[in-house]
């Protein structure tokens, strides 16, 4: 396959600093008691919020409901959310800062700010959408983007479902003193998330993925850590920094140079584009909500800015990654003194959050460095297969053992078809089926894996999709979850079989053995080199 390069010269417009974000989980009550005002309320409209200290969005809403603070039903008030466009142009996204829509139902906790806007306490942590599945309202938190750390001797809990209504009567009732039950969790088969081993990141306008092109012509990136050091890591955290970087430069089958070039007194953080690829450290510039070491709260950011215009690699348009940042949150000394090796903590949070730089999601993979948790177990920067097959699709080195081609978008099955080998029956969730990737869609008998879209459709009941190669074990995480009635759809890349030819196996999991039809699309596929 040849590498097709644009010639032509890209006017440098930069667009969002895609970035996630890690933090330290916390119980509703401190929420509660944390946030000053708290109410529910209506998205009307949304529009460039204030810039200072950074672009963001404002979202016009109509208060419907004040649980905490002082506050008017009927009042309307302007959310601040991070992240935006500026007057000129520029514009920059945070990944995990929460989104709305026009016309939904929102719980915020919310803080006043000095220009009369307000806020969202904690980032993500303090938005909740009310979301309609079957008889339940559920208050949901959006946490896909955003990565909670285990405190240190603690296992992470799993994020809940509440009743929107319920959680509403028990934060009231804890407001005024009250001791109202807390009778507000839901069961977690009422609405299913979407789990896949490594993902990308993604523009939020046209869906392309984001990488740095420097190393295609042997170029490296060159990162600085600032003067100032990590508090609460002997050291400052700069050896730490050293080692996470060259836990992403040592994959033999990727082409990735991260280089450290010394310190720096540049403080420009994730709040100005510039040149400088720096690790920031404690906040300086207050870019983060306030950490609570008793509380918890965010820990860390890092991404991206990369142009809005794309280029092609291999065949596949992608954005052009310039510039990077990571920003450590002021007050975490805590943690690291609470970690069994604060040094290693230390080394897996920077690497993690390097690996979001590369362009890399969250992995629904418990052993890779990008999955959502922190393990906090002495590991530190310690990348597992599944972070590798992502830096081997993105930054292929020559000597990579697989090509990737692209296929014209090509439906390979769709059980909503008449039955046959890609069609029907509908998928038993008390069953398994196998289907011969070889010879459709293009697919040669070589291929070793493909790049898929899965949707699940019409489940009868919760539950989820496994696909895998026919000849391998079944892995534990599913490539898409759902709720009953439910159409949900998810991307990722699916290893075939040798024996049988170049085939993938189905297991369906249906609630009380239910149905659900499966509909597989295919984009392109993997070949050995010969």
């Amino acid at each position: 396959m040849r590498t097709i390069r644009l010639l032509a010269l890209i006017l440098l417009l930069i667009a969002p600093s895609v970035s996630a974000t890690s933090y330290v989980p916390m119980t509703d009550a401190a929420l509660v008691d944390q946030a000053p005002v708290i109410a529910v309320v209506e998205v009307r409209d949304s529009g460039p919020g204030p810039e200072s200290p950074r672009p963001s969005t404002g979202y016009r809403v109509r208060v419907e409901r004040v649980l905490k603070g002082a506050l008017a039903p009927g009042l309307g008030i302007t959310v601040r959310v991070p992240g935006g466009v500026r007057a000129d142009g520029l514009a920059q996204r945070i990944w995990g800062a929460p989104r709305f829509t026009k016309g939904e139902r929102a719980l915020l906790f919310l803080s006043p700010r000095i220009d009369g806007t307000y806020d969202v306490v904690n980032l993500m942590l303090g938005a909740f959408h009310e979301v309609r599945t079957g008889k339940h309202r559920l208050a949901v938190r959006h946490l896909s983007e955003a990565r909670p750390i285990a405190r240190p001797g603690q296992s992470l809990p799993r994020e809940p479902l509440r009743d929107f209504e319920r959680f509403v009567r028990w934060i009231a009732g804890r407001v005024r003193g009250i001791q109202v039950r807390a009778d507000y969790m839901v069961d977690a088969g009422s609405l299913g998330q979407i789990t896949a081993p490594y993902t990308l990141f993604e523009d939020s306008f046209d869906g392309y993925n984001l990488r740095w092109f420097v190393f295609d012509d042997s170029g490296s990136v060159q990162w600085r850590a600032h003067q100032d050091g990590q508090q609460g890591v002997a050291g400052g955290g700069f050896a730490e920094f050293q080692t996470a970087l060259a836990a992403w430069n040592d994959d033999p089958n990727s082409n990735i140079s991260y280089t450290y070039a010394g310190t720096t007194a540049n403080t420009n953080g994730l709040i100005n584009y510039d040149t400088v690829n720096v690790i920031l450290f404690n906040d300086p510039n207050n870019e983060l909500p306030a950490f609570n070491c008793g509380s918890g709260g965010v820990l860390a950011y890092g991404g991206p800015w990369y142009e809005t215009d794309t280029t092609s690699f291999q065949g596949i348009l992608f954005h052009r990654s310039v510039n990077a940042d990571i920003v450590t949150n002021n007050g975490i000394a805590c943690f690291f003194a609470g970690s069994p090796n604060a040094s290693k903590a230390a080394e897996e949070l920077f690497a993690h959050e390097l690996g979001h730089t590369l362009g890399i999601d969250h992995s629904a993979v418990f052993e890779a460095l990008m999955y959502p948790f922190i393990h906090n177990d002495g590991r530190g920067a310690l990348l597992h297969a599944d972070d590798r097959e992502a830096i081997a699709y993105l930054y292929p080195s020559p000597a990579s053992p697989a090509d990737f081609f692209t296929v014209t978008p090509c439906r390979l099955l769709d059980t909503r078809e008449p039955n046959g080998p890609y069609g029907g029956p509908v998928l038993n969730g008390a069953s398994l089926r196998t289907f011969i990737a070889a010879g459709q869609c293009g697919i040669p008998a070589s291929a070793v894996a493909l790049s898929v879209n899965v949707t699940a459709v019409s489940p009868t009941g919760g539950g989820n999709i496994t696909l895998f190669a026919s000849d391998l074990t079944q892995p534990n995480t599913p490539i898409v979850n759902f709720s009953p009635g439910q159409t949900r759809t998810n991307n990722g890349f699916l290893l075939l079989s040798k024996t049988p030819a170049r085939s993938f196996t189905a297991a369906p999991v249906v609630v009380a053995n239910g149905l659900v039809h499966l509909v597989v699309d295919v984009n392109g596929y993997f070949e050995e080199e010969p």
